[in-house]
């Protein structure tokens, strides 16, 4: 074995390397771009801690997404739609996205990625991308006449999956943006127990996430069952000693008694039903599957009474942990004073974020 050639650091004036950048992304000798990836976020993980450093009550939800996408998800999904294929790779790049955008909505990393996603309507991070490689491919024929073969088995597998007759090659863009979007976030829904209904869209472009509006940032918790009612947190309902769980403390806890018969008389009187009793089922229905007949205003009442109630939800759970937290420092020694009292009371300001 020739060890003077194997050691070579460049063969006829190239140099030798295990890693090419072509075009803006980083490739191995397999033709794998995960290396790309892994850099790109590793350079990013600096935008992790300038995030804690915006002031998210003066930003809707939808700004701070926007700020996500452009700045972080941007660069990491670059030139990977030929690669749709490597679904190890694609899946790198889908966790580092959600990583930023949870990091810039004030989430907890162990928050659940696909009720993170459906809260906004956003699909999955390959479907986006098979939209561009669509694109990319339809733009290639209209220059050389043909379609590369090299992507015919990665496009009949979606074209299976979205439920499409025709090639997606020959689809109009925008019909088939739709319709393969949709599928994403109904698939996502699918998963998690929920029915979206043709109007979610509608809720979430015009109800919801285009004001300053700090009950909004508490819906979201309460959407993907992120807090106190978290059953993998705690097991056992902290204020009544019931199995915790978000419909426990929408439908059954004593302490909350109030606040659900008073969004549930406002939901009567918004619907003109009297029978309405499961007022999570009110909740779900009015921000994934809207009644086709019910009218922008009454979506509009609806809205609004669930962020009141949601809003009432933390702040009474907030308000009767203060007090019991201010009990056990007032039994405990006053090592250092007022302030240090104070330091030591473990309240959570969920409208910081």
């Amino acid at each position: 074995m020739d060890y003077e050639k194997i050691s070579r650091t460049h063969i006829q004036g190239y140099p030798v390397k295990m890693n090419y950048k072509y075009l803006g992304i980083v490739l191995n000798k397999a033709l794998d771009p995960r290396n790309s990836v892994i850099m790109i976020n590793n350079k990013l993980k600096g935008y992790l801690s300038r995030n804690d450093w915006i002031v998210k009550k003066f930003f809707t939800p939808k700004s701070l997404i926007t700020l996500s996408r452009y700045y972080q998800e941007s660069r990491i999904i670059y030139g990977l739609n030929p690669f749709l294929d490597m679904g190890d790779v694609i899946d790198i790049a889908q966790k580092a996205s959600l990583k930023y955008l949870r990091s810039i909505l004030g989430l907890k990393h162990n928050v659940s990625s696909r009720r993170c996603r459906l809260v906004f309507g956003l699909p999955k991070l390959e479907h986006n991308l098979l939209v561009r490689l669509v694109k990319n491919v339809k733009k290639y024929k209209e220059h050389f006449g043909e379609i590369p073969s090299i992507y015919n088995r990665t496009l009949e597998e979606y074209r299976k999956w979205s439920g499409l007759d025709q090639p997606l090659t020959e689809l109009p863009i925008e019909y088939l943006k739709s319709t393969v979007l949709n599928r994403s976030i109904s698939d996502t829904a699918a998963k998690e127990g929920i029915n979206v209904g043709t109007r979610f869209k509608e809720v979430i472009e015009k109800f919801l996430y285009r004001w300053p509006d700090r009950r909004e940032n508490l819906l979201i918790r309460y959407i993907i069952k992120f807090g106190f009612f978290d059953p993998r947190l705690f097991s056992e309902c902290e204020l009544c000693g019931g199995e915790n769980s978000r419909t426990h403390v929408t439908n059954e806890c004593p302490y909350f008694n109030g606040s659900r018969n008073r969004a549930l008389e406002k939901a009567k009187k918004i619907l003109g039903q009297n029978a309405l009793s499961n007022l999570e089922e009110v909740i779900m229905q009015a921000y994934f599957a809207p009644d086709p007949n019910w009218s922008k205003k009454q979506i509009r009442e609806l809205v609004d009474m669930t962020k009141t109630f949601v809003a009432d939800l933390y702040m009474s759970r907030k308000k009767k942990t203060e007090v019991e937290d201010t009990r056990v420092s007032d039994d405990e020694p006053r090592k250092g004073g007022k302030d240090q009292r104070r330091a030591n009371t473990p309240l959570l300001n969920f409208f910081n974020n």
